[in-house]
């Protein structure tokens, strides 16, 4: 799906990280320049009740950056909803640190009942050199159930990343995620910046077989993104993203910027 790897895609980067980045992986707050909102939907292969819907909100501060993350999936019958507080910190020019706290529930109408969930994942950001940024992430290793009566539980799932910023307008990266009791999935995926205001993305998850490609719009405090996903069975899943600045830049560079 487009939501699952397009945002995410600049995790592992210091030029490339955004709000939606920081989803991926909580170390990545550290990095944003300013404290910024988004919101993000997607109509999943066309179907009105595969809706997904998501906002953030980041707020930036002298010692790191907190983060608030919702999510909504599915329909009046059916859906999940997710709530997240998450903070990211910088410990050293090297290393960022980032933990995240998860309330899932999921509705499911017709007498059937609502299940709920609490989790937590735990990740770093490691700057091996000013082109080259490798993280990792765990979630839920706790092994969260559902609720006190049922045994299902959230499986755990950890990933490894890699992020290789070629130059000012190309930007590499790829990731290995395994999910409890799930063959290992490579995400990879690359961007490209063609003028100070435009770029485009581009890439594959194998767990999925989804192609995804995408293009941003730099103007001035605001970003809006066009996406799609391709499953070769189930079809197209298009999305739009909007992110938005607030308050002042630290110095850094980001995405959302209007200058290279």
């Amino acid at each position: 799906m487009v939501a699952a790897r397009y945002p995410a895609l600049g995790a592992y980067s210091k030029t490339h990280v955004d709000l939606y980045a920081t989803r991926n992986n909580a170390a990545a707050l550290a990095q944003l320049p300013k404290s910024c909102a988004g919101v993000y939907a997607e109509r999943r292969f066309l179907q009105e009740q595969l809706n997904l819907y998501n906002g953030s909100v980041a707020y930036k501060t002298r010692k790191g950056a907190f983060a608030l993350h919702c999510n909504y999936y599915g329909f009046s019958l059916y859906n999940q909803m997710q709530l997240s507080l998450a903070y990211g910190l910088q410990v050293s020019d090297k290393i960022d640190v980032g933990v995240q706290f998860n309330y899932h529930s999921v509705n499911q109408g017709n007498g059937y009942g609502k299940a709920s969930s609490i989790n937590a994942s735990a990740g770093a950001i490691f700057h091996l050199t000013e082109k080259i940024h490798a993280g990792i992430n765990i979630y839920n290793p706790g092994g969260s159930k559902w609720s006190k009566a049922a045994d299902e539980k959230i499986p755990a799932q950890y990933t490894f990343g890699l992020g290789y910023e070629v130059s000012d307008k190309l930007f590499i990266s790829g990731e290995l995620v395994k999910e409890e009791n799930l063959p290992t999935s490579i995400n990879a995926g690359l961007q490209y910046r063609f003028v100070k205001q435009f770029f485009a993305r581009a890439g594959v998850s194998t767990a999925t077989n989804n192609l995804y490609a995408g293009i941003g719009l730099n103007l001035l405090k605001f970003r809006i993104d066009f996406a799609a996903s391709f499953h070769p069975q189930l079809g197209v899943s298009p999305g739009v993203l909007l992110l938005f600045e607030l308050g002042k830049k630290d110095g850094k560079a980001s995405s959302t910027d209007d200058t290279e």
